[in-house]
């Protein structure tokens, strides 16, 4: 075949066809596309912008019943055709990570109940072998609400530093895959994720009450 230098002017970023389709174009002109294919036969890609492109289900329907049909307005035959709407593959996408959200977020719920199951049973291990050292300070005069209010700070120490380490990182995944995915549909996952982090910090939350509660309940009987 014959070899084409080309001078590259300038580049625009940005995508025309869906995902599933070539993500780099050369436009050249018309005198040396007609030269091109006549040894190569070209595929064509005919694309159409429509206005609210979220919310196009009924002209993607339409759409594709005509391509479906044998009267093809995309081409010579209808073996040789294929039609992509942007609601159609943005639908997937939402679906499948909607999906991908749902698990990430139900084995985060998971990984946060085993580790906040954890430290409440260790605390309250340390809280019966602990006991007679309170009752010792109950002895010297200490109040119980002292000693309750040194439950919540000790306690409030441990629950911490797990959460804000488990925070930052998931800050900075969560950044990452939110960016990734938005860009893949068009949407944003801000809330979706927001609303994650929220349910993690109140489980961990309950987990954090009921472990200064049964710990002050040990060492007061």
């Amino acid at each position: 075949g014959t070899n084409y230098n080309f001078n590259l002017d300038g580049m625009v970023r940005g995508r025309i066809l869906t995902w599933d389709n070539p993500d780099f174009f050369i436009i050249i002109k018309d005198d040396i596309f007609n030269e091109i294919k006549k040894s190569i036969n070209p595929l064509v890609f005919k694309a159409y912008e429509v206005s609210d492109k979220n919310n196009t289900k009924s002209t993607s329907a339409i759409l594709k019943s005509l391509n479906s049909t044998d009267t093809n307005i995309f081409a010579s035959s209808k073996d040789n055709s294929q039609i992509f709407t942007y609601y159609e593959v943005y639908k997937k996408n939402l679906d499948e990570s909607s999906l991908i959200l749902f698990v990430v977020s139900f084995l985060g719920c998971v990984f946060s109940c085993a580790t906040g199951s954890i430290l409440y049973f260790k605390q309250l291990t340390d809280a019966t072998e602990n006991k007679g050292y309170y009752n010792i300070l109950f002895k010297l005069g200490i109040t119980k609400k002292e000693v309750y209010l040194s439950i919540v700070k000790q306690n409030l120490f441990i629950f911490a530093i797990p959460l804000f380490i488990a925070l930052f990182d998931s800050i900075i995944i969560l950044n990452f895959l939110t960016n990734f995915i938005s860009n893949l549909i068009g949407s944003s996952f801000i809330i979706p994720i927001f609303i994650s982090l929220i349910s993690f910090i109140f489980i961990y939350f309950v987990y954090y009450i009921l472990t200064v509660n049964t710990y002050n309940t040990i060492i007061s009987n």
